[in-house]
């Protein structure tokens, strides 16, 4: 006899939401909901209805993936979690990212790479560093990506920043510098780089902290 049994059932972006009438949930993949159809008063064993769904998901989990990496490029640390937020079991997205990997399509030096790429113009060291680790990426991964990006090419963008961030505003030149440093340091350049960046733009001498 099972030991629960459907309350309600709520159709969301991707996936059904089951509330079961013990106060437990369990969120399933519209792809899998199909295949293992619930209805509101089924009675349900959810251990068992979750082994069903480990048997017969890892195929659509493998579409899932495969849809999104069409569309952009993903970490493994974000296609785990795209694949969770819509129901699919851990060990199913485990075995997805291990496949993908082995076949290619999922490689984080790749991933921060071409993020670092993307960002590289517009952000530092420091906050591309951060971004990565936001997105799951190996702080080895992130370190070794990052060796590539120069000091002397990091203050050359931030240099360009600079002279658009001060550009014809109406500031003296010692608050110019301030805001300047401070508008850097929220793009993630490190003190010293800031410091610099700023002197060229406006100028002003500022306070050297030693980074």
């Amino acid at each position: 006899m099972a030991a629960d049994s459907v309350a309600e059932i709520k159709k969301q972006r991707g996936s059904y939401l089951i509330a079961l009438a013990s106060g437990d949930s369990l969120r399933v993949p519209s792809a899998v909901f199909r295949q293992l159809p619930l209805k509101e008063g089924q009675p349900v064993d959810l251990a068992a209805y979750q082994q069903e769904q480990l048997g017969v998901e890892y195929p659509l989990a493998m579409e899932r993936a495969g849809n999104l990496l069409s569309q952009r490029d993903y970490s493994e640390h974000l296609l785990t979690r795209k694949l969770l937020d819509v129901g699919y079991l851990p060990q199913t997205c485990e075995r997805v990212v291990q496949r993908l990997r082995a076949l290619g399509y999922l490689d984080d030096a790749r991933y921060a790479q071409s993020l670092l790429e993307r960002k590289k113009k517009r952000s530092g060291a420091r906050g591309i560093a951060q971004q990565l680790r936001l997105k799951g990426v190996d702080r080895s991964v992130t370190e070794q990506v990052l060796d590539s990006f120069s000091s002397e090419e990091e203050l050359a963008a931030a240099c360009v920043l600079a002279v658009k961030y001060v550009g014809n505003k109406a500031w003296d030149r010692r608050e110019a510098c301030r805001r300047c440093i401070a508008y850097l340091s929220r793009r993630g350049y490190s003190y010293e780089i800031a410091r610099k960046a700023a002197q060229q733009a406006t100028g002003e001498e500022a306070e050297d902290y030693g980074g």
